[in-house]
């Protein structure tokens, strides 16, 4: 059987999608703005005011590259992997016991 829902109950929902979908922009944008900003040719960059939605001009990603040549950003990520698996194992022994 199918309830039918209340007019004030439609509005609120409505409501609550908006106002759920402009604290998401609001979130993601600064995001999305940044990965844009960090392939867009620099130059282009400093001239443009405002958000970058889509790359400026020719996509360069040599900032990547040169990141991901950086020995101890791979060490870092290493020892962050290692202290999640340890304390993810630690974590569900300790409620095994308390059970």
């Amino acid at each position: 059987m199918k309830i039918k829902e209340k007019p004030s109950r439609i509005i609120f929902i409505v409501i609550d999608v908006i106002v759920l979908l402009l604290i998401t922009y609001a979130c993601l944008m600064p995001i999305w703005h940044m990965v844009m900003a960090s392939i867009s040719n620099p130059t282009a960059l400093n001239t443009t005011p405002g958000v970058v939605y889509l790359p400026l001009k020719n996509v360069d990603i040599n900032a990547y590259k040169i990141i991901l040549q950086y020995k101890k950003l791979w060490s870092a990520y290493t020892n962050t992997i290692v202290y999640i698996v340890c304390t993810c194992v630690l974590t569900g022994r300790l409620r095994k016991r308390q059970e």
